[in-house]
């Protein structure tokens, strides 16, 4: 189907000039335990699983997006914690900006830390739903609906599927505002 001399010719000169791989939407296993334990040691807390639980109460309320202020916080055992201080923490640990990577790798812990909290919704609970008023969504749909969510194996189709319709709908928005204002 190829030929062999031609791609060995064309490897060796993408080796020279240099070539990018296309980036891991997540962070693989071992990234995501040392981003674990430098969590915990720099925010001081006495687990991971109480890390989770942070994350959790912190992304599912959409402190994934980089314009979300460093100020959000929740307060575990009278310590305040800070989405500012969770960047601060991923950037030691060499993972700077890349809080939606963090919570891919752990979508499907972070659902069920979720659902145990009473059902926390997602970050885009209420933009779906608005968008699907004939479409009942049960609580446990609602955790789900986090923009992290979308690619998640574990998360049901039809709710991955209602996110991306979302994100056209905002897309699509975003561009039919932008030809407005070039007329």
């Amino acid at each position: 189907m190829f030929n062999k001399d031609t791609l060995n010719s064309q490897i060796s000169y993408f080796r020279k000039s240099g070539y990018t791989v296309p980036r891991e939407p997540k962070l693989n296993p071992t990234e995501t335990e040392h981003v674990l334990d430098v969590l915990n040691t720099e925010l001081k807390l006495p687990n991971r699983e109480t890390v989770l639980i942070i994350l959790t109460l912190l992304f599912q309320k959409g402190g994934t997006a980089r314009q979300c202020q460093g100020s959000m916080q929740t307060t575990w055992n009278d310590t305040k914690v800070t989405l500012a201080s969770v960047r601060a923490a991923m950037k030691k640990a060499g993972h700077k900006g890349q809080e939606r990577k963090l919570a891919r790798s752990l979508a499907t812990s972070i659902h069920h830390v979720a659902e145990l909290m009473d059902y926390i919704p997602g970050n885009l609970a209420k933009a779906v739903q608005s968008q699907n008023l004939d479409f009942k969504l049960t609580n446990e749909d609602l955790t789900w609906l986090s923009d992290f969510q979308v690619g998640n194996d574990d998360c049901p189709e039809k709710l991955q599927k209602l996110m991306l319709n979302h994100f056209k709908n905002i897309n699509f928005s975003r561009a039919k505002l932008n030809k407005q204002f070039r007329n």
